[in-house]
């Protein structure tokens, strides 16, 4: 698919950078979010990771079945973490100093969602390492 514009956004909030890019396609629902989270270091950013996938378990036990929750992928970065429901999810990654998250609406099961992200995900992350 090509995409028709790109909206790009960079904020950062106590030593925690986000980069987002939104890639709109002609069917809307199908477009692409691509997020960018760095802490101040390696360190704080895997901090990071543990804290946002620990309340993600806590959510599950008190919201029901409603939304899959840290469906581990393998053979991404250090780690490779899918959620989501069967409108929308998002693929998480930890690499380094950086979480990367692809968020993807459309049509399709979870598991062609999460086939397509990864494919995202193999596009981006050697630009993360050889980006620095």
């Amino acid at each position: 698919n090509v995409y028709l514009d790109t909206a790009k956004s960079v904020k950062t909030s106590g030593g925690v950078t986000v980069a987002q890019c939104y890639f709109r396609l002609a069917e809307e629902s199908r477009s692409v979010t691509l997020e960018l989270t760095r802490a101040a270091s390696a360190h704080a950013t895997h901090e990071l990771w543990e804290k946002q996938f620990e309340s993600k378990e806590k959510e599950k036990h008190e919201e029901g079945e409603n939304e899959t929750h840290g469906i581990e992928v393998k053979g991404l970065g250090e780690d490779a973490i899918w959620t989501g429901n069967r409108v929308s999810g998002a693929l998480y990654v930890l690499a380094g100093d950086t979480i990367l998250r692809i968020s993807l609406g459309g049509i399709g099961t979870q598991e062609l969602k999460v086939e397509r992200a990864k494919m995202l995900a193999r596009r981006v992350l050697p630009k993360l390492v050889t980006g620095h």
